[in-house]
């Protein structure tokens, strides 16, 4: 239990820190953080890459906007995406099923 909520913990300061995303946890986005956190730490994945499946979550969801904002938004998660994929323990498996 105490290792999910530090694992969940350490995530969310990934995703506010590398991301500049303040996910709704608790709040609206809980059951897909913490859906997507425990399937990640289950596959053996560190903490980098519970917030990169987080976040490709949140880009796919917006997959089909038009709005200059929203792309322009995905653009910057997918960067930062791609430069936190060295610290991943999932690694380019994870960007090669993530299109940019």
């Amino acid at each position: 239990m105490f290792g999910t909520i530090w694992y969940r913990t350490k995530v969310l300061r990934i995703l506010r820190e590398s991301f500049g995303y303040e996910p709704a946890v608790p709040g609206w986005q809980s059951k897909v953080f913490n859906d997507v956190t425990k399937h990640a730490k289950k596959q053996g994945g560190n903490e980098y890459d519970g917030a990169i499946v987080f976040m490709i979550v949140q880009i796919e969801a917006l997959k089909d906007s038009e709005d200059l904002e929203v792309i322009e938004w995905k653009s910057r998660m997918s960067s930062i995406v791609s430069s936190l994929m060295p610290m991943s323990r999932f690694g380019n498996d994870l960007i090669e099923n993530h299109p940019h």
